[in-house]
């Protein structure tokens, strides 16, 4: 599936519980903690060439204020389920879950990952994921294990990281299992060394050959303001021995901070200095925020436009949207290609990207494989305690709006019945019927014989009541 890693979920809920986010453009999730928002759920849908129609979907729990492991880049909820959609019975059907656990300091332990099997109607464990951590707080271990068909866990790869007195990461080294004697095998190893102001100055890439060989190193400068300036790659030449070099960056300022030029250069044999082969040109808004990005190369003799990107912002510095170009050198101009759009809401976490592609006779419009994404937030307290609770229980609905499928989530604080009914805005009883004794119950309903419009959902439990409003699209 497309992008089943990444736990994609449909979910709709009232505004007053959840709060729709999106993600930023790289892709990570930011720290909501100071703002009490927290990623829940994510929807896909994926253009057909006619429209956008359901694609990937999953849903987050947490406990605490967990939210977001900047450091590993993962969200940190304790689970997540994974749907994907199925056409035929025009319905989701769960194909994943992560199961993941913490330290006391919020620390990620463990991240098992499972399959569902409709043979067996049940989770499958696949893949397993270890961190171990020192008094600092710091990524000591990373261990990778994979399921066995004999129901036990084999290891594949494991990551050792070491630190000096100031926290700075002084190696990175990775291992790999050897099934036949049970013991790790070295594979790769990165050293690295920094200056008295913590800067990482120098990094060497080794392989393993029965001792440890030097193959790549990078060399960094860094200006007055501590900002990188300078990047030179070489290679090991174990025959001289002697290090060669290989390529460079630079980097260049604007008074303010950000980065204005990039420049990439390729070492010469012949000459024995560092050609110039491309750069990028950064521009600026009165923020100072990348309105463009341009990258050109250079033959010898001119620069010749090869793309660029094209940003807008928000008064709070919020991306709006990236128009990607390519220079046509026949007629000399810059043609659209594809552009991504986003909206935020009022705590300054997107809402919804969609992307779509240029069409030559001067508009844009969606075409086969462009991507609509919603994404959707918790509000909570900064103790981990949900701002809502409706009699003893919580009620969510997705998405909104509904066109063929409508999900339901519902979780209890104590075990109980519960009867869930649908009405029309006039009152009309559409479906009823009674959930099983628990503390949790999911499942879906077709809304396709529904007409368009406003409608409630009703779950009677033992405590008391809980409504839900949501809308039918054709």
């Amino acid at each position: 599936m497309k992008k089943i890693t990444r736990l994609l979920l449909i979910l709709f809920t009232a505004m007053s519980t959840l709060v729709m986010a999106q993600n930023g453009s790289h892709g990570t999730v930011k720290d909501l903690r100071s703002i009490q928002e927290r990623l829940i759920a994510e929807a896909e849908y994926s253009n057909n060439g006619a429209t956008f129609v359901p694609y990937d979907s999953a849903i987050y729990s947490y406990s605490g204020t967990r939210v977001y492991d900047s450091a590993l880049h993962i969200i940190a909820c304790d689970q997540a389920i994974g749907m994907s959609y199925q056409l035929g019975p025009d319905t989701f059907a769960v194909s994943n879950r992560n199961i993941q656990t913490f330290d006391a300091n919020n620390n990620m332990l463990t991240n098992t990952y499972q399959l569902w099997n409709t043979d067996s109607n049940a989770y499958i464990n696949s893949t397993n994921t270890i961190w171990t951590y020192d008094a600092n707080n710091n990524l000591l271990t990373y261990t990778t294990q994979h399921w066995t068909n004999t129901n036990s866990w084999v290891n594949e790869v494991n990551k050792i990281y070491t630190y000096d007195a100031n926290n700075n990461r002084l190696s990175y080294a990775e291992q790999t299992w050897n099934t036949g004697t049970s013991a790790w095998v070295n594979d790769i190893n990165y050293l690295y060394t920094y200056s008295a102001s913590n800067l990482l100055t120098q990094s060497v890439f080794q392989h393993w050959n029965g001792t440890w060989q030097d193959s790549t190193q990078s060399t960094y400068t860094y200006n007055a303001s501590n900002q990188q300036t300078q990047v030179t790659n070489q290679y090991w030449d174990p025959s001289g021995p002697f290090w060669y070099n290989v390529d460079q960056s630079q980097y260049a300022y604007s008074s303010a901070g950000p980065e204005q030029l990039y420049l990439y250069l390729i070492w010469s044999g012949v000459t024995a200095t560092f050609n110039v082969s491309s750069e990028t040109i950064y521009s600026l808004d009165v923020n100072n925020n990348d309105s463009a990005r341009t990258l050109r190369t250079w033959n010898g003799s001119v620069w010749t436009n090869v793309n660029q990107y094209l940003y807008t912002y928000d008064t709070n510095s919020n991306q709006l949207s990236q128009i990607y170009q390519l220079w046509d050198a026949t007629n000399l101009v810059w043609k659209n290609e594809t552009r991504l759009r986003t909206t935020y809401d009022s705590y300054n976490n997107p809402t919804y990207r969609v992307s779509d592609d240029w069409n030559t006779g001067g508009f844009w419009q969606y075409e086969n494989n462009n991507d609509e994404t919603f994404y959707y937030y918790q509000m909570y307290n900064t103790d981990g305690i949900e701002n809502i609770k409706d009699a003893g229980g919580t009620l969510s609905l997705y998405p909104v709006p509904a066109s063929t499928v409508l999900n339901i989530d519902l979780n209890w604080d104590t075990e109980q019945t519960a009867i869930i009914a649908v009405y029309d805005a006039s009152g009309r009883l559409y479906h009823q019927w009674q959930t099983t004794k628990g503390t949790a119950y999911q499942s879906n309903i077709s809304v396709s014989d529904l007409q368009p419009g406003t409608y409630y959902m009703s779950v009677k439990g033992v405590n008391g009541q809980i409504e839900r409003s949501f809308s039918v699209v054709k």
